[in-house]
C-alpha cells in the first residue's frame, strides 16, 4: 500500500504544483500586501488536492501518464481561471470587479494551442517534452511574479494605497458616565425621500416607529458612497476615502484597501478601545482587532475571498449554483445567498445575546444586517422564499420587484423595532444609531435617490447639537461622539462620490 502511494506521489506532474503556486502568487501580487500567509497556504492546499484528484482520475481513465498529466493540467487550469476567462471575454475591460490584469493572458493562446496539439497529435516522447515545456513555462511565470512581489516589498512608497485625509483627532477628555453605543446598519435600505418617490409613501419605512421611540430623524440624510464597501469604511473611519491613484472605480483591489482600513486605521474603533469600550462585532467585517464571528458568510472583500471567488468552486458557490430551484440543495451546497439568510439570522440571535449581557465596561456594538439588500430572500414575516426565484426576480428587475422589496422592508422594520425595544428596556442610557449605507440600487431610475439613506439617532437627554437635515454618513459618528462623549470634532463638507 505504501509503495503504491509513493509511486503515485512520485508520478505527480510538477507543473500541477507550479500552476497553483503561480495562481496564488499572482493573487498576492495583485492584492499586495493584503493576502495573509495562512490564506495563501489555504488556497494552495485546497487546489493542490483538487489538482491531485484531477490527475489521478485522468490517469485511471487514460492509462498513459504523460497524456493524463496534460489533460489534468487543462482541468486544473479551468478550476483556477474559468471565471476570469469568462468575464475577460464577455465583458468590456474594467467593467467587472473580478478581472485581473495578469500576464497569464500573454501565454494563454499559445498554451491552449499547444495543449490541444499535445493531447491529440503527439507521440509519447513528444508528450514528455511537452510536459517539460509546461514546467519551464510556469516556473518562468513564478519567477516573474515573485520578482514583482519583491519589488513591491522594497518600494512600499510607490505602491497602490488608501489614505484617510480627513481622519479626526478625538479629544482624550471624555465625559462620564460613558454610555453604551449601538450602531445598527441595515444594508441598502432606501431613505424616506426615495420611498416617497418610488412608492408614494415614505411612512412605509421605520419613520413613525422611531419617532415614537424618541429618535431624532434627519429629514434628508445621504450616504457619501453608493457601495457598501466604501460607505461603511467611510462611516467607521469618519473620513472620506482617497486612493493613491486618485480614482474611485469599483474593483476588488480598491474594495480590499477600503475594508482593511477599518481594522488598520479606524479612528472611531481606536478611540473607543482606548476609552475602555468593549468592541462587539456582529458584522462580516473585522473591526480593529475584533474579527467577524460570523464565519457563515464569505463576502469577497479580503485577499483570500477575492482570489477564491475567481475560481470555479468560488464562482459556483457565489453565483452558478443559485439556479438550483430547491432550497434544501442550496443549503447542502452552502450557496452564497443561502449563507446570507443564515448570516442574518445569526446576527439577530447574536444581538439578542449581546443586548441582555451585563458588562462592567461600556460597549460599542456594531450590527450589520444584509436586509433589505436584494435578492429579497424572505417574505414580510421572515419566511424563506425560493432563493432561485428571488435571484431571478432581482436580476431581471421583474414586475414583482417593488412589492418584494416592500415586503422585505416590512421584515426589516420588525427586526429593527424588536432590537430598539430590547435595548431601551435593558439600558435606558444607551445611544442607538440606525443607518443604511445607501439607497436601493435595483430600481431602473435609481440614480435619482441612490445616495438617499436611512438615518436616525437616539440619545437620552441630548439636544442633538450639530445635527442637520441632510447629514451625510461621514459626519454621523462625529456628531454621535460630540454629543454622547463631549467631543468637539469638526464636521466635514458633505459630498457624494459615485463609484462605477
Amino acid at each position: 500500500m505504501m509503495s503504491r502511494l509513493k509511486r503515485l506521489i512520485s508520478g505527480f506532474p510538477p507543473h500541477h504544483l507550479l500552476i497553483i503556486i503561480f495562481f496564488v502568487l499572482e493573487g498576492n501580487n495583485e492584492f499586495f500586501p493584503d493576502v495573509p500567509f495562512l490564506s495563501s497556504l489555504k488556497l494552495f492546499g485546497l487546489f493542490f488536492l483538487l489538482a491531485a484528484a484531477c490527475f489521478f482520475i485522468c490517469k485511471l481513465i487514460v492509462r498513459d501518464h504523460s497524456r493524463a498529466a496534460v489533460i489534468s493540467l487543462l482541468l486544473t487550469y479551468v478550476l483556477l481561471y474559468c471565471r476570469t476567462l469568462y468575464h475577460y471575454y464577455t465583458k468590456p475591460w474594467g467593467q467587472d470587479t473580478r478581472i485581473s490584469n495578469t500576464h497569464f493572458f500573454v501565454v494563454l493562446g499559445v498554451f491552449i494551442l499547444l495543449l490541444i496539439f499535445g493531447i491529440y497529435k503527439s507521440s509519447s516522447p513528444a508528450l514528455i517534452k511537452f510536459n517539460r515545456f509546461l514546467n519551464i513555462l510556469f516556473l518562468t511565470l513564478i519567477l516573474f511574479t515573485a520578482g514583482n512581489i519583491l519589488f513591491k516589498i522594497l518600494t512600499p512608497q510607490k505602491q497602490f494605497s488608501l489614505q484617510l485625509p480627513d481622519k479626526p483627532m478625538p479629544d482624550p477628555k471624555v465625559i462620564s458616565p460613558k454610555p453604551d453605543i449601538y450602531l445598527l446598519l441595515f444594508d441598502e435600505y432606501q431613505g424616506n425621500d426615495g420611498l416617497k418617490y418610488f412608492y408614494g409613501n415614505s411612512a412605509m419605512g421605520p419613520y413613525k416607529m422611531l419617532l415614537q421611540k424618541g429618535f431624532h430623524i434627519p429629514a434628508h440624510p445621504q450616504s457619501n458612497y453608493n457601495y457598501t464597501f466604501y460607505s461603511v469604511p467611510s462611516l467607521l473611519n469618519m473620513s472620506y476615502l482617497q486612493f493613491s491613484d486618485g480614482k474611485l472605480g469599483y474593483d476588488l483591489k480598491r474594495v480590499i484597501k477600503s475594508v482593511s482600513s477599518i481594522s488598520d486605521q479606524s479612528p472611531l474603533i481606536n478611540f473607543l478601545s482606548k476609552e475602555g469600550y468593549a468592541i462587539v462585532n456582529h458584522s462580516f467585517f473585522r473591526l480593529g482587532n475584533q474579527p467577524s464571528p460570523h464565519s457563515l458568510l464569505v463576502v469577497p472583500h479580503d485577499g483570500f475571498t477575492a482570489i477564491y471567488s475567481r475560481t470555479l468552486p468560488g464562482w459556483a458557490q457565489e453565483d452558478l449554483l443559485h439556479f438550483i430551484p430547491f432550497n434544501n440543495l442550496q443549503k447542502i451546497l452552502q450557496t452564497y445567498f443561502f449563507r446570507i439568510y443564515q448570516y442574518n439570522n445569526e446576527v439577530i440571535r447574536g444581538m439578542d445575546k449581546t443586548i441582555y449581557e451585563k458588562s462592567i465596561t461600556p460597549k460599542f456594538v456594531y450590527a450589520h444586517l444584509l436586509i433589505p439588500h436584494p435578492p429579497m430572500l424572505t417574505d414580510s414575516i421572515g419566511n424563506l422564499k425560493n432563493i432561485s426565484a428571488a435571484m431571478y426576480e432581482t436580476n431581471t428587475r421583474s414586475a414583482s420587484l417593488k412589492a418584494s422589496y416592500a415586503d422585505y422592508m416590512h421584515y426589516a422594520n420588525s427586526i429593527l423595532e424588536k432590537m430598539v425595544t430590547k435595548i431601551q428596556q435593558q439600558d435606558s442610557t444607551a445611544v442607538i444609531v440606525f443607518a443604511s449605507d445607501h439607497g436601493f440600487r435595483s430600481f431602473p431610475d435609481q440614480q435619482v435617490h441612490i445616495f438617499n439613506n436611512q438615518c436616525a439617532v437616539y440619545m437620552p437627554g441630548s439636544t442633538y447639537e450639530g445635527f442637520y437635515d441632510n447629514v451625510s454618513m461621514v459626519n454621523l459618528m462625529r456628531l454621535v461622539l460630540n454629543n454622547a462623549l463631549g467631543q468637539k470634532i469638526p464636521l466635514l463638507s458633505d459630498s457624494l462620490h459615485l463609484a462605477k
